[in-house]
Formats: structure tokens, C-alpha cells, sequence
């Protein structure tokens, strides 16, 4: 089904978004403290992001009744 392999894609997109963050913070030294002390606004966007992510990613176009098929 198609919307399986949205779920896949959406889920692979967020995990290579997460890593390449961890990576880049890892890379410049710099620790999830002083981030969430200094860049709130990027806490903030973040936090929409995958909010909208998850969100993309369990929503569900298939409104079929449950019974439908007997």
C-alpha cells in the first residue's frame, strides 16, 4: 500500500534528521544543555517539526468502518 510506504519514508526522514543533528552537535562540541540554554528558538522549532512529523505520520486517510468487509 502507498500509505505504508509514507510511514517508511516519514520515518526514515526523521531518523536521518535525528542523526545528522547528533551528529552535527557532536561534531561541534556542543552539548544538549547549552542548547537548550542558548537557542530556544530553535527548541521551538524543533519541537513544531516533529510534532508535525509524527503527526504526518500517524494520520491515517482511511476512514473505512470496521465491519465494512463481513
Amino acid at each position: 500500500y502507498m500509505g505504508d510506504l509514507n510511514n517508511i519514508i516519514t520515518a526514515l526522514l526523521m531518523l536521518i534528521l535525528g542523526v545528522s543533528f547528533d551528529f552535527y552537535l557532536f561534531k561541534r562540541k556542543i552539548s544538549l544543555e547549552i542548547l537548550g540554554s542558548r537557542y530556544s528558538t530553535l527548541k521551538f522549532v524543533t519541537f513544531i517539526t516533529i510534532i508535525i512529523m509524527l503527526i504526518n505520520l500517524f494520520y491515517s486517510t482511511s476512514n473505512n468502518f470496521i465491519y465494512f468487509q463481513f
